[in-house]
């Protein structure tokens, strides 16, 4: 059995149900935390690698989230067979390090600063702020 929790819970409240999830034979614990608070997801990372599971990375939605997701793939331990690549984005974007497509599977992580992205100068110029 598998489980989303759509980025639901905090790091304390994602290890009480994954302990649950454990005694019911749940294989599969996808994005407890959000997958873009990134200290919250490092630490249940890190307690997947110390059990000897895999750590799948996930990403919602569109924009640039799926570079996000390549460098936090490629910096654990194991980041599991089933890996979720939307690769694709309405930001106009260049990379001069990957073509940024799975290629036999894999895809190439980007390197450099701004995790080796450049945006459209033109397009954040156009861009409105956002009220939150």
């Amino acid at each position: 059995m598998y489980a989303d929790a759509n980025s639901s819970y905090d790091v304390p409240n994602a290890i009480r149900i994954g302990k649950l999830m454990e005694q019911h034979g749940y294989a599969f614990f996808e994005e407890p935390c959000p997958f873009d608070h990134l200290w919250e997801t490092r630490e249940v990372a890190r307690m997947a690698n110390a059990a000897g599971m895999p750590c799948t990375v996930h990403m919602s939605g569109g924009g640039l989230g799926y570079i996000d997701a390549c460098h936090l793939a490629s910096c654990i331990d194991d980041p599991g067979p089933f890996q979720e690549f939307k690769g694709t984005s309405n930001v106009p974007i260049e990379c001069d390090s990957s073509t940024l497509r799975p290629q036999r599977g894999e895809v190439t992580v980007p390197t450099g600063p701004g995790y080796g992205i450049t945006i459209d100068p033109e397009y954040i110029r156009k861009s409105e702020l956002m009220s939150r």
